[in-house]
């Protein structure tokens, strides 16, 4: 239910609304690592588009530590290499648009 209200508001543009209820979901599959996982990328996606639709630096600052955490975790690059990559890719078109 949260990742479906994450993904309303970020239909909305409501960005940073949509990073929070993508990160209560993340918490509360925490015992899914993958799911979990999945939830703070979407978390850090919506950020990064708040920061790049509207030219807030804070958000594409938040954007980027989460991405670093999602790339650091060596688990994620063994269970979702496609994602993994993916995340590395989200990580530098964050970095470029700061």
């Amino acid at each position: 239910m949260l990742a479906e209200r994450g993904r309303i508001a970020r239909l909305q543009l409501q960005y940073r609304q949509a990073a929070e209820f993508y990160a209560k979901a993340a918490k509360a599959t925490e015992f899914d690592a993958a799911k979990s996982w999945g939830y703070m990328l979407k978390a850090a996606d919506a950020l990064s588009d708040q920061g790049e639709e509207f030219g807030d630096n804070q958000a594409l600052r938040e954007a980027i530590a989460m991405y670093r955490s999602l790339v650091d975790d060596p688990a994620s690059r063994e269970r979702a290499p496609i994602d993994w990559a993916g995340a590395q890719n989200n990580l530098g078109n964050a970095l470029e648009a700061r």
